[in-house]
């Protein structure tokens, strides 16, 4: 085989390699439904039983779109009521959380987040 040959060969792969890992998250743990530790978690599950909880329109993102759901909105909503869990209110505000933003699903949810949070502050 020919050294150009070998060298398109590795480049190929290499891409590959590299594409595959495009939507890895820098960190990782072992647990998928892992979640921090929050100072404030305690506070929320006691207070939540007696706050009104607005629920928007849920958000939903593909690369090239951001649509919005208001049949899983009231689904929500219906469940929280239904379980009493908190008192759920809907909310007609659509929150547009802009260009998708980072290398992958895990930066995106991230930035989107953080977007949302400054929506509804």
């Amino acid at each position: 085989m020919k050294m150009s040959t070998r060298f398109i060969i590795a480049l190929a792969v290499a891409s590959f390699a590299l594409a595959l890992s495009a939507d890895e998250a820098e960190e990782k743990n072992s647990s998928p439904g892992f979640r921090p530790e929050c100072e404030l978690a305690s506070v929320f599950i006691a207070d939540v039983k007696t706050a009104t909880v607005r629920v928007y329109p849920t958000i939903i993102r593909s690369p090239t779109n951001t649509s919005y759901s208001a049949a899983s909105q009231q689904q929500v909503v219906a469940f929280l009521n239904g379980k009493k869990i908190t008192i759920a209110v809907s909310d007609e505000v659509k929150i547009d959380p802009g260009e998708l933003q980072g290398r992958g699903q895990f930066d995106w949810f991230q930035n989107d987040m953080a977007t949302i949070g400054r929506e509804v502050e």
